[in-house]
């Protein structure tokens, strides 16, 4: 009997198929920001310029942050070396910056990394920015997807703040992904290159003119990228809320569609890259495992509601696995040590709560509530009486 599994089959026509693997977050968070910054860039002006009202005063009130953020902006100031009051007065204005404001502080810190008490501050500083910027990343993405602005307040207004933080960091985890596969292919093609040139070289040494000419006639072209730079990602667990996200890693743009119905937007006739997202590892060690397959629009939809259904019925396959064994399991509790375990606990209660507590392996526990009050109780009489 073959042996059950829902790892799901390829999509009915695929045109290129790209993996991750082995991709730590920290890494693809590193990537992304620094191409997040790219796509988004602003003039200088406009990066060191702090946000004014409409009547021309300031929203950071206090001169003195004011001066220390745009010290820091301006690369005037590191932050590693910063005073700790300074630090800490300036984080509740952090909230006020734009996305490539705190962008740019992001990736002036990038290598700053302590776990000591005397920096804790300039650490929950860094914490604050990594938090807003993935919130106003999603927004500032969402919000050059709308077609219009009453458009882009709706989109935005529809995802909690929680779930604005998520898509944000996915989507920095998407545009370091993009950016690795890139790489890769662009050494890849460099590889060829040099390869293709010294075969040139070697064959125009050569005493036979016909053998010359073969080789440069077989020397391969110069690898170009297939990778699509249109990308499906789907919100996870209770964040998707049935809706799917396309981010345009060229334009730096996030569209949201619906699965059901299907809403897709239109790609003018682009190839879409279906993103199937595996991870694994804890904290700084957690790797991401992806894989990009290039569909075509109309397919999308079909696929992502496909991939969903199988996720389901590998958790609930997951599921009735642990529950089987459990119940194997129970018959056995002597044997894998288990009564031995329990015995030991009802000891060690037993022990804490006194030995005045008359103890009932079986009964005890759910006697324990009637008879320490009982006990008690004859106690308080017998002092009485006496």
């Amino acid at each position: 009997m073959a042996p059950r599994s829902f790892l799901p089959p390829p999509p009915t026509s695929s045109f290129g198929k790209w993996r991750v693997q082995n991709l730590r977050e920290t890494h693809a968070d590193r990537m992304g920001v620094q191409l997040a910054q790219t796509l988004l860039r602003v003039s200088n002006e406009e990066l060191l310029t702090l946000p004014r009202r409409s009547d021309g005063s300031w929203v950071i009130p206090h001169p003195s942050q004011r001066f220390f953020l745009e010290r820091l902006l301006s690369n005037g100031i590191v932050l590693k070396e910063a005073d700790k009051v300074e630090v800490i007065n300036a984080q509740i204005d952090l909230r006020v910056l734009t996305c490539p404001q705190l962008l740019a502080i992001r990736i002036a810190n990038l290598d700053f990394a302590t776990q000591s008490s005397s920096h804790s501050a300039h650490t929950n500083f860094l914490d604050s920015v990594k938090s807003l910027l993935c919130e106003k990343l999603a927004k500032a993405l969402l919000g050059r997807g709308a077609s219009n602005a009453q458009r882009e307040e709706t989109v935005i207004a529809s995802f909690t703040k929680p779930q604005l933080i998520q898509l944000g960091r996915r989507c920095l985890f998407a545009f370091g992904a993009y950016d690795h596969l890139e790489q890769q292919e662009h050494g890849k093609a460099k590889e060829l290159d040099e390869n293709s040139e010294g075969r040139a070289l070697s064959a125009s040494s050569s005493s036979f003119s016909t053998t010359t000419s073969s080789f440069a006639s077989s020397a391969a072209p110069s690898l170009t990228s297939n990778l699509p730079s249109l990308w499906a990602l789907v919100p996870d667990g209770s964040d998707a809320d049935g809706r799917a996200v396309l981010l345009d890693m060229q334009n730096a743009r996030l569209e949201v569609f619906t699965l059901e119905p299907p809403s897709m937007p239109d790609t003018h006739g682009e190839l879409v890259g279906l993103v199937i997202e595996k991870a694994d590892g804890v904290g700084a060690g957690r790797c991401l495992h992806w894989e990009i397959l290039s569909v075509e629009s109309h397919e999308v939809v079909a696929e992502l509601n496909r991939l969903s259904e199988a996720a389901e019925k590998s958790k609930a396959f997951g599921s009735e696995l642990s529950d089987s064994v459990k119940r194997r399991a129970a018959g056995r509790s002597s044997e894998l040590g288990l009564d031995h375990l329990e015995e030991a606990r009802e000891n060690h209660d037993a022990a804490i709560l006194g030995s005045e507590v008359e103890r009932e392996p079986p009964q005890w526990r759910r006697q324990l509530r009637q008879v320490v009050p009982q006990q008690q109780q004859r106690q308080q009489q017998q002092q009485q009486q006496q």
